[in-house]
């Protein structure tokens, strides 16, 4: 199984990002995780990153409703930027819609690999973890 270097888990619900973070403890596939509760933190975090001031996260997990910047301004504003376009990050969206506006939106945005539905499991992390680059 692969392993990553750094997880971003951009997420609001404290209690959403604490079970994220047992599966990826659970599965022992990074050494760092960080957490963004918005999409404004995460992109300050990705511009810090692209900067060389801390680790550039190689999966992205990507709640879509939050409050400040969700995470379709995030994506809308990474791709303003350019801070995505070269598909080392693996922009995985984790969200408890099912609705088919929201899957189809995602498939719009370069950067996002896979929508994923809440809780993350076992199975969307490996996933995410095989679209890693080598």
């Amino acid at each position: 199984m692969k392993r990553s270097s750094c997880i971003l888990i951009v997420e609001d619900s404290e209690a959403d990002c604490y079970l994220h973070q047992i599966t990826i403890e659970d599965l022992d596939c990074t050494d760092h995780i960080e957490i963004a509760r918005d999409g404004r933190a995460a992109l300050e975090f990705l511009r810090a990153a692209r900067s060389g001031h801390c680790q550039l996260p190689e999966i992205i997990l990507l709640d879509i409703n939050m409050p400040v910047m969700t995470g379709w301004e995030f994506l809308a504003q990474c791709e303003s930027e350019r801070l995505l376009e070269q598909r080392d990050v693996v922009v995985a969206i984790l969200s408890t819609s099912c609705d088919r506006r929201d899957i189809e939106r995602s498939r719009q945005h370069q950067a996002v690999h896979m929508y994923l539905q809440k809780p993350l499991t076992v199975d969307g992390l490996e996933r995410a973890l095989a679209c890693i680059r080598p």
